[in-house]
């Protein structure tokens, strides 16, 4: 009974800081690709997948992959 209570207690603090709670696990899973892959390879695995989920959520975003390659690159597409 006590334990499932601080269950609930522990989920609802997870949920209520659920942006600080996965900015910290990205921040760990980071170190430790730098650790054991080094700082190049980490930031090229980084951008890879921050340009992956960019390009999966292309239907979510209702917008082109071009279209968000000239909002963040202005000028360099058209």
């Amino acid at each position: 009974m006590e334990s499932e209570k601080l269950w609930q207690q522990i989920t609802a603090i997870l949920l209520a800081n659920i942006r600080k709670v996965i900015g910290g696990l990205l921040g760990l899973i980071f170190a430790i690709l730098v650790l054991t892959l080094g700082l190049t390879s980490a930031v090229l695995i980084a951008l890879f997948s921050i340009l992956g989920a960019i390009i999966g959520s292309r239907e979510d975003l209702k917008e082109d992959f071009w279209q968000i390659a000239e909002r963040i690159l202005p000028g360099k597409f058209s």
